[in-house]
C-alpha cells in the first residue's frame, strides 16, 4: 500500500508526484461508453475520445494497478462496473514524460485511487491528452471501440 499523501489545510490532497508510484507502474483509467466514446464516421466505428484523458474537478481520476494486485484483488474486476464498462492502462512514466504528475489520492470507497494532475489541475493541454491516448492500451476493452493514436 502506498504511503498516505500530505493534506493541505482544508484536508484535501494537493497535486503532487508520489515517489512510491514508479514510472513502470500501470495506471488504470476507467472508461464510460457514454462519456468517453464517440462515433467516428471516417473509421465507421466508435473511438476513444480525448475526453477520456481530461481531468474532472481538480485532476484525472485513475487507479494504481500494483496496489490493487498487492491487496489480492483482480484489477479488471475492481475497475469495471455498470458505469465504467471498460478501462485503459498506461505507465506512470508516460504521464510524467508529458509533464503530468501522478499522485496517490485515496477516497473512502477506493484505497487505490490516484489522480493525474497538470500544471493547471483542471485542464490538460491537447498535446498531453493526445500523448495519453498514444500511451494507453485497452485494459478491459469496450466492444466496438477503437483507440486511435494521434500523429
Amino acid at each position: 500500500m502506498l504511503s498516505k499523501p500530505q493534506l493541505d489545510d482544508d484536508g484535501n490532497v494537493a497535486p503532487h508526484d508520489h515517489e512510491e508510484i514508479l514510472d513502470s507502474d500501470h495506471i488504470i483509467r476507467r472508461i464510460s461508453r457514454v462519456h468517453h466514446c464517440v462515433p467516428d464516421a471516417n473509421l465507421q466505428c466508435d473511438r476513444l475520445s480525448t475526453k477520456a484523458m481530461r481531468p474532472n474537478s481538480g485532476g484525472m481520476s485513475v487507479d494504481h494497478q500494483r496496489s490493487i494486485e498487492e491487496a489480492g484483488l483482480d484489477p479488471r474486476e475492481f475497475v469495471t462496473n455498470p458505469d465504467y464498462i471498460a478501462s485503459v492502462v498506461f505507465q506512470a512514466g508516460a504521464a510524467r514524460a508529458l509533464t503530468l504528475r501522478v499522485g496517490y489520492d485515496p477516497v473512502p470507497e477506493n484505497d487505490f485511487h490516484c489522480e493525474v494532475w497538470g500544471a493547471n489541475p483542471k485542464n490538460f493541454t491537447s498535446a498531453q491528452q493526445d500523448g495519453l491516448i498514444n500511451a494507453c492500451e485497452w485494459f478491459v476493452e469496450a466492444p466496438g471501440v477503437r483507440i486511435v493514436k494521434k500523429p
